[in-house]
C-alpha cells in the first residue's frame, strides 16, 4: 500500500498533536529508508524500507478506519450543548481515552479543546458532528466494560454487606439477651470465682492435713509399706474434698469491716 504525500497531508489536518507527530515520524522514516535504498540497493536496506512503508500504511489505515467508525449521520446533526454537556454525553455513551476502560473525564475534554482536538463554531451549541469529529481525532473508544454488569455486581456486594450486618446485629442482640439471663459472665467475674475456689480448695487441703495428719501417722507407724499405706489414707480425703468443690456453684465471701 503506497501512501502519497497529498493523502497524508489531508489526514494530518484531522489529527491531534500526538497522532500528527506519530504519522510524520513514520512518513519520514519511510522516506529516509527509501533514499538509503536508492543510494545502495542492498537486501538489508530493502527490508528496512519495506518495513517502514508497511508501518506507515498500517497506521494510516487504522486512523482512517476509526474515522469511518465514528462518522456522524449528516442528517442528524443535533445540538449536544456546551462543553460540559459534551463531556456528560461522552460519559453516558461509555467513550474512553485510548488504552483506558473508564469513561472520559470532563478535564480531558477541556484539555483536548486546548490542544485543538475539539473544535466548534459555537461554544454554547456544540453539534453532534463536531463531537464525533473530536471522537475521531482523540481516538476515543467505547469501553469494553459492561457497566450494567458492574452495577449488578455492586448491588450484589451491597446486599451481601447488608445481610452480613443484619446477622451481626441479630447475633449481638442474642448475646445481650443471653447476658441478661445470666448465661454469660464477665471475664473478671470468672477469674474472681476461679481464684476464690482455688483458695478455698487450698484451705480445705491444709485443713484436711492438719486435722487428719496425726491419725495418718499413727496408722502407718507399724505398716510395712508406709508410702503406699499413707497414700491409701490421704487419697479418699482428697477425693471427697474435690467432689465437694466440684458441686459448689458459688462461694460466699463475707467482708468484715475493721474496727
Amino acid at each position: 500500500m503506497i501512501i502519497d504525500r497529498k493523502r497524508l497531508d489531508s489526514l494530518l489536518e484531522t489529527l491531534g498533536d500526538s497522532d500528527r507527530a506519530r504519522m510524520t515520524t513514520l512518513y519520514n522514516a519511510m522516506v529516509t529508508t527509501l533514499k538509503a535504498y536508492n543510494e545502495k540497493s542492498t537486501a538489508s536496506r530493502l527490508k528496512d524500507w519495506q518495513a517502514a512503508e508497511k508501518a506507515l500504511a498500517e497506521a494510516v489505515e487504522e486512523i482512517e478506519n476509526q474515522s469511518e467508525t465514528v462518522r456522524p449521520d449528516p442528517g442528524n446533526n443535533e445540538i449536544v450543548g456546551t462543553m460540559a454537556d459534551v463531556a456528560k454525553w461522552l460519559r453516558s455513551e461509555g467513550y474512553c481515552a485510548p488504552g483506558r476502560d473508564e469513561p472520559v473525564k470532563k478535564s480531558k475534554v477541556y484539555q483536548d479543546r486546548r490542544k485543538g482536538l475539539l473544535s466548534f463554531a459555537d461554544m454554547k451549541s456544540v453539534t453532534m458532528t463536531e463531537v464525533m469529529a473530536y471522537v475521531a481525532r482523540a481516538q476515543l473508544m467505547k469501553s469494553s466494560v459492561n457497566r450494567a454488569d458492574e452495577t449488578e455486581d455492586l448491588n450484589i456486594q451491597k446486599l451481601r454487606h447488608e445481610t452480613r450486618k443484619a446477622k451481626e446485629d441479630a447475633d449481638r442482640k442474642e448475646f445481650d439477651n443471653a447476658k441478661e439471663r445470666g448465661l454469660y459472665l464477665k471475664k473478671e467475674e470468672v477469674y474472681l470465682q476461679t481464684a476464690l475456689k482455688i483458695s478455698a480448695l487450698e484451705a480445705g487441703l491444709k485443713h484436711l492435713v492438719r486435722t487428719d495428719g496425726p491419725d495418718w501417722i499413727a496408722r502407718i507407724e507399724k505398716a510395712r509399706n508406709k508410702p503406699q499405706e499413707l497414700c491409701d489414707l490421704i487419697y479418699p480425703g482428697i477425693d471427697d474434698l474435690l467432689d465437694q468443690f466440684g458441686r459448689m456453684d458459688e462461694i460466699q465471701v463475707i467482708v468484715k469491716r475493721r474496727n
